[in-house]
C-alpha cells in the first residue's frame, strides 16, 4: 500500500497553516494601536487620586467616557495605583481609544469591586489598545481583561495590548485575559504582546467561532493553578515566543490546553519555552472529545521538563499535525519524566501526523495509541519523515494501532500492528530497512538498557520469517575485523541452523533439517578425536570422544602388524605455528604413507592430521609383536643349554 495520498494532504494542509501564519503575522504587524486623536485624557485631570484606597472608577470612567465621545484619543494613567470597581469601554464601534501608564510596575489598576466581578472590561473596541499598565485583581476579581464583541456594541477587532502585567485574579473563572464572545460575535486582528500574567487560574481564555486571527507573543506566564492559555473556539491562533515558568505549587495542569469545543483550527505554537516543576501536568493538552481538528503546527518550542510524570505533549484529538524542530529536556527527579502521547479516538476522523528534526533527550518516550496511522481502517495515517525524531537514552512505546515509518523518499518501510492477543508483528512492505541510529530500543519495557532490550514475564522469544521458500534468514554480527551470519539457509539450502563467516565466504558450522552436523574446519589434531555420540545423554545426538564400545563398531579384526610401522615412524620435535609451543610428536604427511588409517581429513579429503587412537593401535601391536619375539627368543636359549 502506498502513503502517497495522506502525505499529499498533509502537504497541502501544512502550506495552508504556513500561509495563514504569513499572512496573519503581515495584518497584524500593519495593524499598531493609533489614537484616533492627539488629545490626552490624564484620569488624574479628571479627579482619580491613585492612593491606592479612594475608589477611582467614576472618575477614570469620566476620562474614557470623553475620549470615546471625542472620538478617540490616548487615556493616561500617571504613576499610582488606581483602585476601581471595574472600568467598562463600550460603544458601537468604538475607535482609536488607546489606554497608557507610565510602565506596568508605575501605574496599576487595583480591583477593589465585587467578588468575581471584570477588572477592565472591553466591547465594540477596534484600532485600539492598552499599553504600559498593570492590573491587580486583589484575588477577587473574575476576569482581569475582558475583550469581546457584542450585538450591541459591534466588533472588537484590530488592537494591541502591549508590555501589560495582570495578576491576582483567582475568582470565579479567574481568567487574566478574557478573548472572544460567548455569543459569537467578531472579535479579530489582534495581538497581545509583552503581558505578563500570573497567580490566577486562567492566563488566557479564548472562545467564540467568530474569534480569528489573533496572536499572543513576548510574554511571561507564571503561577498559573489550572492553563496558561485555554482555547476553546477561533481560527488562526498564534502563541510565539511565550515564556512558561510553572512552580510545584502552583498545580497547573496544562500550559496550553486546547479544548474539544468545535470552530477551532489553525493554532501555530511557535519557539514558546516552557519550564515546568508541576508533575503530572503537560506543556500542551488536546483533550479528547473532537473529532477533527487542525491544522496544528508545533514548531521551535522548547522544554524543560522538571517534574515527574505527565505528557509532555497530550494529543488525544484528530487533524493534520506537524511538528519540526521542537527540544524536549528532562533534568527532573526520578523516572518517567514526560511523554509526547498521541491518541486518535477510534473511528476519528483522519489524522496525519508529520514530524522532522525534534529532540526528546533523557528518559522521554513517544507514546501512540489508538488508532493512529491505520489507513487500511481508514483512521488516519501516522507519518514521520527521514530524521523525524532524535531519542536520546530515550525509549519508543506502541500500544495498539499501526505504525508508518517513511524515508526522504516516502516509501512505506514498516507497518506495525498489534492483535487482540497482544503479538507484534513486523511486515518488510519494499525492502527498505528500519534505521534506529541513537539511544537503546525496547520492547516490553519503557527504560531499556541496551541497544535492543526485550521483557516478557512469560517465555521471550524473537522470531525472523521469511516467506519465500528457501531463502536464508539470518542474525548478522559485525565489528572492525569480520563480519558473521548466524541464522537459516545461508549457504546450505538445508540448513536449519548455520553459522557463516560473511568475511572469508565460508560456511563455519551447520545442522541439516534432517540432523546432519557440518563443520567447516578442524583445528589440527593434535588429541583425542571427535566422534559423534547417539547414547550420551537421554538419547540425544551428541559430540563426544571417539568410542570403540563394540555396540558402536563392526567389522572387527585384528591388526595384522605393527612392529614395521612402528620402525618406520619417525618421531620428531618441533615448535608450533599456532600455538609457539615445543612439541614432539610425528609428522601427518609422514604418518599417511606409512597407513592412512592414522590420518584425519576434513569433508574435502584434506590431510589435517594424525588420529592419535590409531598410532596407539599401532604401538600396541608392535609392542605385542616384539614381545613374541622375545619370547620365542627365550624359549630358543632355553633349547640350547
Amino acid at each position: 500500500m502506498v502513503m502517497n495520498s495522506p502525505i499529499r494532504d498533509f502537504k497541502w494542509a501544512l502550506v495552508a497553516v504556513l500561509l495563514t501564519i504569513v499572512c496573519g503575522y503581515m495584518r497584524l504587524r500593519s495593524q499598531q494601536p493609533q489614537a484616533q486623536s492627539d488629545q490626552v485624557y490624564n484620569v488624574k485631570a479628571y479627579g482619580a487620586k491613585g492612593d491606592g484606597v479612594t475608589d477611582d472608577t467614576a472618575t477614570i470612567q469620566a476620562a474614557v467616557n470623553a475620549a470615546l465621545n471625542a472620538g478617540g484619543g490616548t487615556v493616561l494613567f500617571p504613576a499610582g495605583s488606581f483602585a476601581t470597581t471595574g472600568i467598562i469601554i463600550r460603544a458601537h464601534n468604538a475607535k482609536g481609544v488607546i489606554l497608557r501608564g507610565v510602565s506596568r510596575t508605575a501605574s496599576t489598576l487595583k480591583y477593589i469591586g465585587a467578588a468575581d466581578g471584570v477588572l477592565l472590561s472591553l466591547q465594540g473596541f477596534s484600532w485600539g489598545g492598552i499599553e504600559d499598565l498593570s492590573m491587580d485583581g486583589q484575588t477577587t476579581a473574575g476576569v482581569g481583561i475582558q475583550y469581546t464583541g457584542s450585538a450591541t456594541f459591534g466588533p472588537s477587532q484590530n488592537c494591541t495590548f502591549s508590555r501589560l502585567q495582570v495578576r491576582r485574579v483567582q475568582g470565579s473563572p479567574g481568567q487574566a485575559v478574557y478573548v472572544g464572545s460567548p455569543t459569537g460575535y467578531q472579535v479579530s486582528e489582534t495581538t497581545f504582546d509583552r503581558i505578563n500574567v500570573s497567580s490566577a487560574k486562567v492566563g488566557f481564555y479564548q472562545q467564540g467561532a467568530q474569534t480569528a486571527n489573533i496572536k499572543y507573543e513576548n510574554g511571561t506566564v507564571a503561577g498559573i493553578s489550572q492553563y496558561g492559555f485555554d482555547l476553546h473556539q477561533g481560527s488562526n491562533i498564534i502563541i510565539e515566543n511565550e515564556d512558561f515558568q510553572q512552580a510545584p505549587a502552583s498545580g497547573a495542569l496544562a500550559d496550553v490546553r486546547v479544548a474539544n469545543d468545535p470552530d477551532l483550527t489553525s493554532i501555530v505554537l511557535l519557539d514558546n519555552y516552557h519550564e515546568d516543576f508541576v508533575s503530572g501536568s503537560s506543556a500542551y493538552l488536546f483533550p479528547p472529545g473532537r473529532n477533527r481538528l487542525g491544522p496544528t503546527t508545533l514548531i521551535g518550542n522548547r522544554v524543560l521538563w522538571l517534574a515527574q510524570g505527565g505528557n509532555v505533549i497530550d494529543f488525544e484529538q484528530t487533524g493534520p499535525v506537524a511538528m519540526i524542530g521542537n527540544r524536549v529536556q528532562s533534568n527532573g527527579p526520578g523516572t518517567g519524566r514526560g511523554t509526547l502521547y498521541f491518541n486518535v479516538p477510534f473511528g476519528g476522523s483522519p489524522t496525519f501526523l508529520t514530524a522532522k528534526s525534534n529532540l526528546l533527550s533523557s528518559d522521554f518516550a513517544w507514546s501512540i495509541s489508538g488508532n493512529i496511522a491505520s489507513e487500511i481502517t481508514g483512521t488516519g495515517s501516522l507519518t514521520l519523515a527521514s530524521d523525524s525524531l532524535v531519542f536520546t537514552n530515550a525509549a519508543l512505546h506502541m500500544n495498539g494501532g499501526s505504525f508508518w515509518w517513511n524515508d526522504a523518499n516516502s516509501h512505506n518501510v514498516y507497518k506495525q500492528y498489534v492483535n487482540p492477543g497482544g503479538a507484534l508483528f513486523l511486515l518488510d512492505n519494499d525492502g527498505n530497512a528500519f534505521s534506529w541510529a541513537r539511544g537503546n530500543f525496547g520492547i516490553g519495557t519503557l527504560s531499556p538498557a541496551y541497544k535492543l532490550h526485550l521483557v516478557n514475564s512469560g517465555p521471550l522469544g524473537v522470531r525472523l520469517e521469511n516467506t519465500s521458500n528457501n531463502q536464508s534468514v539470518a542474525i548478522r554480527l559485525k565489528n572492525t575485523s569480520f563480519e558473521t551470519a548466524v541464522g537459516a539457509s545461508l549457504s546450505q539450502g538445508n540448513a536449519a541452523f548455520e553459522v557463516y563467516d560473511l568475511t572469508n565466504n565460508a560456511s563455519r558450522l551447520f545442522v541439516t533439517t534432517s540432523g546432519t552436523v557440518g563443520v567447516g574446519k578442524l583445528a589440527a589434531a593434535t588429541s583425542s578425536s571427535i566422534c559423534y555420540n547417539t547414547s550420551v545423554q537421554s538419547g540425544q545426538n551428541m559430540f563426544s570422544a571417539c568410542s570403540s564400545l563394540r555396540s558402536l563398531t563392526e567389522h572387527i579384526k585384528p591388526l595384522r602388524r605393527g612392529l614395521l610401522e612402528v620402525m618406520r615412524m619417525k618421531p620428531v620435535s618441533y615448535t608450533s605455528k599456532t600455538s609457539g609451543r615445543s612439541e614432539a610428536h610425528f609428522i601427518a604427511e609422514e604418518i599417511q604413507t606409512l597407513d592412512a588409517r592414522c590420518s584425519t581429513y576434513d569433508k574435502d579429503g584434506k590431510l589435517v592430521g594424525i588420529n592419535d587412537g590409531c598410532i596407539l593401535a599401532v604401538a600396541v601391536r608392535a609392542i605385542q609383536e616384539q614381545q613374541k619375539e622375545i619370547d620365542d627368543l627365550k624359549t630358543k636359549l632355553n633349547k640350547m643349554r
